[in-house]
């Protein structure tokens, strides 16, 4: 018996050979699943929708100061000098305002679809569509609802929806729906196999629609550029998309920048006005009173006065002016409203961390608003936002009472200061005292609308002049080839997938598989010698005499080989007794026993065939005798031996049938008459071939192995299990049968490895088909023997047919 430690060894190891038999072996199988998966492929390129990708790039600029030339009147007002943060703009570009914005700028409400009836994918048309539905006026029930388009001629079409169809003219309205569609005669013309569909989308489906698409494709740590891609089915749509959205960003940007500047000119523009009508009642009175007094002649000391107050007037009301927008930045912060909604213009002596915490909450309220677009105030990011931006608030307004009380200082100290003058000009006569209040009011609104004025040309200019911090490096291109499905790779992808699966199938069923299949694997699980090996035969199913039938068959010589081999077993012994058993049913023992006997006795020796199988006997119905009287009948007595004995039509084979079935064939058997028959017949015969029940379930077989003196032990392929060699190895270890020998029965005969797959064993038989030497191979030749091959035991159908049993 093998150390079980060997064979341990033997089973790890990898056997090259067998991996490509197994391979070769099942060509066919690995042939048609590989078909299968490559079908699957075609079919998945030819009816999936191809989806292409189009990509833009953006140049983040991360930088405290990006403003030059006019921009240095922004850095005069110090509010853009904010530092972009890269995870805002990804946030801002995958908004839903962002996107709504982009999608402003193409036509993508409504799609539309035609569909030949010979095919069965539908195509949809982008800018070109063969039809146009205007939906100025539609109803809610409209959207998202798909409606075909059936042509009755050029002027009328039927509108089909949900199996509810109706008859209109084209650019006529559809009150129900409140469209109008009117026709594209260019598209319409000569297409009536089609069948047209068209779907009018919701504004909030079709932004979440391409913003599904949209992917967002972050810089590394040393770059500021961001990707962006989209996917769509139309390449010229999935480009005009993508350039929308950088477009969109970068106008958004500008127009964020500029807001401030916008709020500011119609602050401005609402002053002037009001002063302009101030002045123009200052300068009538004026003109009126020189008119009605003449112009009135003032003293040096008098006039230089009257200029020192001018010029205060004019700082209080600058002052003025600075306290008012500092109220309102007050009033802003406490409203919870955004500061880009204000008009700091005026705040121009505020100090360095009153412009800096302005920035920092503009930047932080604009992230904010764009973060709300996808998300709710309960996300963490927003939430830890908002803490930051109430901080930002409250430190603010400290700092803007800090401003307004220096302010408010400056301005008490100019009225003391006009006030003392104003005292000084109540010496002068009246008629001059009053000639100088008109002329004071209308210098005051005059130098106040002089400084609005240029106020407001700074600012236009400033604001004409205004660029985003970013920039677009690389708008979008068409694509030409769709990212999906890639016909190469998921050729590739479909041939890999067959011809592993089909390995892992073939693998893992000869993993599972615990029967022996070849003379190699018998050989490795035992130290019991193997006699030989005997091939298929689909004859031997409806009768066992394969030998005497077809003397000339690869079979007959597979006998003619355990024969030759059966001269070197017991060569000390004249008369050899040979037991013929298996460890179950149907492993081959009375075909086998028969056979043998055959081609014994085809030698000219003189052979006995003696059916020992009191249980199940079967002998006699190959040679077409009656099992009236035998070994049963001779052990209790009934019968003799040489009554029970019968002739076969072979010359030299003699018969000895089982005889009726009795009720106790093991104890039977052990009768003294066991014995004494076999002596008997060792005096008549040369060879005397006893065919056994199973060892593996009866003791029958064992009882009877003490008589022979060659014990052939049967290992059916792809039928007998790895563990009956146990049986037999216990039999050797023990001791109990002499000349213990393995017989592989009902081997396969491979067109590359011959019988038994046993990698060129077999006496001969073991080097593919005759070549036309033995007889079947003479019988069938031409296309006959093609045609026949298809349909025998190891053909292509039959293959087939078995490949997943």
């Amino acid at each position: 018996m093998p150390d079980p430690k060997q064979y341990i060894i033997q089973q790890n190891e990898v056997d090259f050979k067998r991996i490509i038999f197994l391979i070769a072996r099942n060509w066919l199988l690995i042939s048609i699943i590989t078909a299968i998966t490559l079908s699957i492929g075609y079919f998945m390129i030819r009816y999936s929708t191809p989806i292409y990708t189009s990509s833009g790039t953006l140049l983040i600029k991360d930088k405290m100061n990006t403003s030059v030339g006019t921009d240095a009147i922004l850095e005069e007002l110090d509010l853009f000098n904010i530092k972009r943060n890269i995870e805002t703009e990804v946030e801002i570009l995958l908004s839903r305002s962002l996107i709504k914005r982009a999608l402003s700028g193409i036509d993508v409400n409504v799609s539309y679809f035609h569909a030949a009836r010979q095919k069965l994918k539908d195509h949809e048309y982008y800018k070109d569509p063969p039809f146009i539905v205007e939906t100025k006026y539609a109803a809610k029930e409209l959207y998202n609802k798909v409606f075909n388009v059936e042509l009755l001629d050029n002027n009328k079409f039927v509108l089909t929806n949900n199996g509810n169809k109706s008859t209109h003219h084209f650019g006529a309205a559809i009150n129900e729906w409140g469209i109008t569609i009117t026709k594209n005669l260019k598209n319409l013309n000569n297409m009536p196999d089609v069948t047209y569909s068209f779907i009018v989308h919701d504004t909030l489906t079709l932004i979440n629609k391409f913003k599904a698409g949209l992917e967002i494709f972050p810089p590394g740590k040393k770059i500021s550029v961001i990707k962006v891609s989209f996917k769509d089915r139309i390449p010229e749509r999935a480009k005009d998309f993508i350039n929308a959205v950088l477009d969109a960003y970068i106008s958004r940007e500008k127009e964020d920048k500029t807001q401030i500047l916008t709020n500011t000119i119609k602050f401005i523009d609402s002053q002037l006005k009001d002063i302009q009508n101030n002045l123009i009642f200052a300068e009538f009175s004026l003109e009126k009173y020189k008119t009605d007094h003449g112009i009135v002649d003032l003293e040096k000391e008098t006039e230089l006065s009257i200029t020192r107050l001018f010029q205060y007037d004019k700082e209080k009301v600058i002052l003025e002016l600075e306290l008012q927008s500092l109220d309102s930045l007050y009033s802003y912060i406490i409203q919870n409203k955004d500061l880009n909604l204000i008009a700091p213009a005026f705040i121009e002596k505020q100090d360095p961390l009153l412009s800096l915490l302005i920035k920092d909450l503009i930047a932080n309220q604009t992230r904010k608003r764009y973060l709300l677009t996808n998300s709710s105030e309960l996300n963490p990011a927003i939430k830890q936002l908002m803490l930051k931006i109430e901080d930002i608030k409250a430190s603010l307004v400290e700092n803007i009472n800090n401003v307004r009380k220096s302010a408010l200082d400056n301005l008490n100290n100019l009225k003391l200061k006009i006030k003392k003058y104003e005292k000084n000009l109540n010496t002068i006569p009246a008629t001059e005292r009053e000639y100088i209040g008109i002329q004071r009011h209308f210098v005051v609104n005059e130098n106040i609308y002089m400084y609005l004025l240029k106020k407001r040309a700074e600012i236009s200019i400033a604001k004409a002049a205004t660029v985003a911090d970013n920039a677009v490096l690389d708008y979008a291109i068409t694509p030409t080839a769709p990212v999906s499905p890639r016909k190469k790779l998921t050729y590739i992808a479909a041939l890999l997938s067959g011809i592993l699966l089909s390995l892992a199938y073939i693998f893992t069923k000869d993993f599972l598989d615990d029967s022996i299949t070849s003379r190699s694997q018998l050989e490795t699980l035992s130290d019991i010698p193997v006699l030989g090996i005997i091939g298929h035969s689909a004859v031997g199913k409806k009768r066992n005499l394969v030998v005497i039938d077809n003397p000339k068959s690869a079979l007959a010589e597979s006998f003619r080989s355990v024969r030759t081999n059966l001269q070197y077993m017991a060569s000390d012994v004249d008369k050899k007794v040979i037991l013929v058993t298996s460890t179950i049913s149907l492993e081959g023992k009375t075909f086998c026993a028969i056979n043998l006997a055959a081609i014994l006795a085809f030698s000219g020796k003189k052979v006995i065939l003696v059916g020992f199988d009191l249980r199940k006997p079967e002998i006699q119905k190959d040679f077409g005798m009656t099992n009236d009287d035998g070994i049963s009948q001779i052990l209790i007595g009934k019968a003799t031996l040489d009554e029970t004995i019968k002739s076969s039509k072979v010359e030299n084979l003699d018969i000895l049938t089982a005889g009726p079935k009795p009720p106790n064939p093991s104890e039977l058997i052990m009768h003294p008459k066991t014995k004494e028959i076999i002596e008997k017949l060792k005096k008549k015969y040369d060879y005397i071939i006893i065919d056994t029940p199973p060892i593996g379930i009866v003791t029958d077989a064992l009882i009877l192995m003490g008589y022979a003196d060659i014990n052939l032990y049967l290992v059916r392929q792809t039928y007998s299990k790895k563990q009956h060699i146990e049986t037999a190895n216990q039999l050797l270890k023990d001791g109990t049968a002499k000349n213990l020998t393995l017989l592989l029965n009902d081997t396969k005969r491979d067109r590359i490895y011959g019988y038994g797959y046993g990698y060129g064993y077999g006496y001969g038989y073991g080097y593919g088909y005759g070549y036309g030497y033995y007889e079947e191979d003479k019988k069938q030749n031409g296309m006959l023997r093609k045609i026949n091959g298809l349909f025998n035991s190891n053909g292509l159908v039959r293959k087939v047919a078995g490949l997943f049993k």
